[in-house]
């Protein structure tokens, strides 16, 4: 159980929460079996007791859930069965059972392959798949390549609880996304998870269900509870950590492989909170033009590249951030004006702007 006095509150004024402080950053060429160098570069993020070896990448397998998830939940019995979306179900908790959801981006009905690359959108406290800037982001995302399936999962219903009961609820709703996701039978490599705020919480929960992790996590002003610890990088193959405000969970975006800083209006405020996935969707989305300016265009599969991110200089700006994007309004939506960065050779100052 969570402390009485729970509050969403900067991590900075967290007395006594165990956070450790952000482990320095190593990018690693991944290596194949035999000694073959894997195609591209993946960035690593080692805790501090671990030696920095050289990476293995081997297929991802699916596992049994992590014995921290305590809910109860109803998942089907037969692994890789064909299922179709929207998939709904009951998630209990304290003697309370609350509806949830997993639904295609696009609104459609059909089956969920377990063959194909797969993104899933979880939005945050008192949110929906319907909720603020949540469906251009899903909009967004699901427009990045053809191939691609983007599911929502819906836990609005548990969202929308106060404070305490909300966090309480992330772990059970990570417990019922992990077993839909490996009764279905999709690996943790064909797995990208994107969660804003508590929906970042519960992607780290996620990723951690599946052995070596997933593909790719991105987050979005991440709030995790006083008492966890979440660490994106080494559960998944890359990971990008976007903060827009105090109310983000700084110590576990630091986590991330890539921390970028975002200006998108008053650290302070919750309008900021928001304001970090509308400009994150409206990057996204321009890079899928025919003329994305060039800090879109390093979004346009959702994430900068491994290769890209390796470029700059870790915690190069206070906060430990490697980036800082500097936003602008504009005809009712956040947009990207500038990416500032240090490179990683010789800490010069680049600054990319959008034009």
């Amino acid at each position: 159980m969570f402390a009485a006095e729970l509050r969403l509150v900067p991590d900075s004024l967290c007395l006594g929460k165990p956070f450790r402080s952000a482990p320095a950053k190593a990018r690693l060429e991944p290596r194949l079996p035999g000694g073959q160098s894997a195609q591209g570069s993946v960035a690593y993020h080692p805790m501090s007791n671990r030696r920095e070896t050289t990476a293995i990448i081997e297929p991802l397998e699916t596992r049994e859930l992590l014995s921290a998830f305590t809910a109860e939940v109803s998942i089907p019995a037969t692994a890789s069965a064909a299922v179709s979306a929207p998939i709904w179900g009951n998630v209990k908790h304290n003697g309370q059972s609350v509806r949830v959801g997993l639904l295609f981006a696009d609104g459609a009905q059909r089956t969920i392959s377990p063959r194909r690359p797969t993104w899933i959108v979880i939005h945050g406290w008192r949110s929906s798949p319907e909720g603020g800037a949540i469906p251009q982001l899903s909009s967004a995302i699901d427009g990045i390549a053809p191939r691609d399936q983007v599911l929502v999962l819906d836990w609005s219903q548990a969202a929308n609880a106060g404070l305490f009961d909300a966090f309480g609820w992330v772990r059970h709703m990570g417990r019922f996304l992990a077993g839909k996701l490996q009764a279905m039978g999709l690996s943790g490599s064909r797995i990208n998870l994107i969660g804003h705020s508590m929906g970042g919480f519960m992607a780290g929960l996620v990723a951690e269900a599946f052995p070596g992790g997933v593909n790719r996590i991105v987050v979005l002003d991440p709030a995790v509870d006083f008492v966890s610890t979440v660490d994106y990088a080494a559960h998944s193959r890359f990971s990008v950590a976007l903060i827009g405000s105090s109310l983000a969970t700084q110590a576990a975006a630091r986590s991330a492989d890539a921390a970028i800083r975002v200006k998108a209006g008053d650290f302070s405020s919750i309008a900021a909170h928001t304001n970090v996935v509308s400009l994150y969707a409206s990057m996204v989305t321009a890079a899928q033009g025919a003329q994305a300016d060039p800090i879109s265009a390093m979004f346009a599969r959702g994430a900068p590249t491994p290769a890209m991110a390796a470029q700059w200089r870790a915690n190069a700006f206070a906060g430990g951030f490697e980036a800082v994007i500097a936003g602008r309004y504009v005809e009712g939506q956040w947009r990207a004006a500038a990416l500032t960065y240090r490179r990683a050779d010789n800490g010069v100052r680049v600054v990319v702007e959008a034009g």
